[in-house]
């Protein structure tokens, strides 16, 4: 299978079924999420560098639409998590790619 770093197919995401990884800001987000579990989206846009708020909403419900996030809410604002499966993802990042 080949892999193709941070391409989407347009309609059909294959990032987790393993035809692709995920982007650096996709990874950079889910590294992220996975040591600070219950932040908000506004939180982390900023701690990856991301300016816009309506980025980091695309961002994060595509991941969340992958499986890889989970948004529970915390109040008024949302509280994301990384889900059994976007760990697994994580273990399948190649050393060093994403730094």
């Amino acid at each position: 299978m080949q892999v193709v770093y941070g391409r989407r197919e347009r309609g059909h995401n294959t990032c987790y079924g393993r035809s692709r990884l995920p982007s650096r800001l996709e990874a950079r987000a889910l590294l992220y999420l996975a040591e600070h579990p219950g932040l908000s989206g506004r939180a982390l846009g900023r701690a990856v560098g991301i300016r816009h708020d309506s980025q980091t909403s695309t961002l994060l419900h595509r991941l969340q639409r992958d499986g890889l996030l989970v948004n529970e809410l915390n109040g008024t604002a949302g509280a994301w998590s990384v889900t059994p499966q976007g760990r697994l993802a994580l273990r399948d990042l190649p050393e060093g790619a994403y730094v």
